[in-house]
């Protein structure tokens, strides 16, 4: 680089004056020796780009025509061609030679040694390159939060309903393989009483039709055999008509009115509540028993016996025990009291 240019001392820029006069040459690539003069005093600084370093020093008077030597030297001129000066006053001889050769004897008068030769010096420097600082190691990738899977909620079993304790039927039940009409004379037409009946007789009964009493029938056959739409046995808690090709037994459906079934697992327990005389028909599941609704409710079937005798028949339905019928078992049919003979087909038995 180039140093600043000092300003000139007041006393001018000749030799003999207190100013100086920079010279400059260029030596190698890079290298400047730049040599002021002045007071007497030469200088020489070993400038590279942007630092200088004094070389050495020279005493005398400067020659007053080194202020004729242009800045501007060309940058091919060699050191040995550089010339020697002599100061007008018979003073010691300045050579720039010695600065830039320290090998080469003086001329004449005493010379201060540079500090430093030029041929010491590199002639090149290093060039350093710039290097990035190293990278640091990679983070390790964050070690991720162990994600518990979702506990699951356990499957809660479904509450049971409580099945209901249904009274068990006695070990020993009343009237148990009997088998009849089973009739109650709490309601009576006339003085018939009513017997529990399937929906008409005599090969057209009405099966899928509910249950209901039915005025208990009289004929004038000899054997007196009980109606088969009347008659029904009761065995092991089920009541069952067994005088049809297909036996069926009586269930409770969800209005309490009796309906026949043909399966067994398809009907209801009861147990006969009393005596053989006179007993209550209780449900099992739920403790109902049979009742009507009014003995007055009686109605025609359209039907009629002995003579012109008209059948009735009253609801049936299962309801509270504090209504239930009393009923017996009627194991012959009645013959016509009233002197009318009567003489079913054997459909009917």
């Amino acid at each position: 680089g180039r140093m600043p240019e000092p300003s000139p001392s007041p006393g001018g820029s000749g030799g003999g004056g207190g100013g100086g006069v920079i010279k400059k040459l260029l030596i190698g690539a890079g290298l400047v020796a730049v040599v002021l003069t002045g007071a007497g005093i030469a200088t020489v600084l070993l400038c590279t780009t942007g630092n200088c370093d004094i070389l050495g020093y020279s005493t005398g008077k400067a020659p007053a025509d080194t202020a004729a030597n242009d800045d501007n030297s060309p940058s091919s001129a060699a050191p040995a061609a550089l010339p020697t000066t002599s100061p007008a006053g018979g003073g010691p001889t300045f050579n720039p030679s010695l600065f830039l050769n320290p090998t080469a004897a003086p001329t004449t008068g005493p010379t201060e040694t540079a500090t430093s030769t030029p041929s010491s010096l590199p002639t090149s420097f290093p060039t350093f390159t710039p290097t990035d600082p190293p990278s640091p190691p990679p983070s390790p990738p964050p070690t991720p939060n162990p994600t518990k899977p979702p506990t699951p909620n356990p499957t809660r079993e479904p509450t049971p309903r409580p099945t209901p304790n249904p009274t068990p039927p006695p070990t020993s039940l009343l009237l148990n393989g009997e088998s009849g009409a089973i009739v109650t004379y709490d309601c009576r037409f006339q003085d018939y009483g009513y017997a529990i009946d399937i929906y008409w007789s005599c090969g057209d009964e009405r099966f899928g039709n509910a249950l209901r009493l039915h005025t208990f029938k009289r004929h004038s056959q000899s054997h007196r055999l009980i109606f088969a739409d009347q008659k029904i046995t009761f065995r092991n808690g089920i009541l069952w008509y067994e005088e049809y090709s297909t036996r069926r037994c009586i269930s409770i459906g969800g209005n309490g009115e009796l309906y026949l079934r043909s399966s067994a697992s398809n009907c209801d327990q009861f147990v006969l509540d009393g005596s053989s005389t006179s007993f209550q028909i209780r449900r099992v599941a739920n403790g109902d028993c049979m009742v009507t609704t009014s003995c007055n409710d009686d109605e025609s079937t359209g039907g009629s016996e002995c003579g012109g005798l008209d059948h009735r028949f009253l609801p049936l339905e299962m309801g509270s025990c504090n209504n239930a019928l009393k009923f017996r078992f009627q194991t012959r049919a009645e013959d016509c009291t009233n002197g009318r003979d009567e003489y079913p087909e054997n459909a009917c038995f």
